[in-house]
């Protein structure tokens, strides 16, 4: 299959499921939390890495996406994973027919379901905070830090940034 058309197939898929184009990703709206994916191909060979985010809506688009301000996770156990990763490398041996039904398989499996499960601050909160496999950067708790101080300052403990210590010492 070929690179043009793999993506091409891959957008449709997303489109289907809610997700709209914007610039070279496709974004799923929210109420307050939106999901962003990107197909990012590889420099080494015909293959694609997948990225999965949520960004908050009342941050600035342009900085979340571009500059990297976004909270990141995918959600299929590690067997999974190593098929989906086949599903993305061009350069193995599936059929045009494999490729696409074993996309469309794992991209409703990812995304279908998450519709609405996270769509608010409150809610991506929670997620973060319980689950150790969530990637997330400073801006993004800081921000909800300072938007949410419900949450326990322990809850975010594992996003505290170490002090840095004076040379001197």
């Amino acid at each position: 299959m070929e690179t043009k058309e793999f993506r091409k197939k891959f957008g449709v898929v997303l489109k289907s499921l809610g997700f709209k184009k914007y610039k070279s990703f496709w974004i799923r709206k929210g109420k307050e939390v939106s999901e962003l994916v990107e197909l990012q191909r590889s420099q080494y060979g015909r293959f694609y890495y997948f990225h999965y985010k949520y960004l908050i809506n009342n941050l600035n688009v342009e900085n979340v996406i571009f500059g990297g301000h976004a909270t990141a996770m995918v959600d299929i156990d590690d067997s999974e994973m190593k098929v989906f990763k086949g599903t993305l490398d061009l350069e193995n041996n599936l059929s045009d027919n494999e490729r696409m039904l074993s996309l469309e398989f794992f991209l409703k499996k990812i995304l279908e379901g998450k519709a609405n499960i996270i769509d608010t601050e409150t809610k991506l909160i929670k997620y973060i905070v319980s689950n150790e496999k969530v990637i997330t950067f400073k801006p993004i708790v800081d921000y909800l830090k300072m938007n949410h101080p419900e949450v326990s300052s322990k809850d975010w403990g594992r996003f505290q940034l170490p002090v840095a210590r004076d040379a001197n010492q």
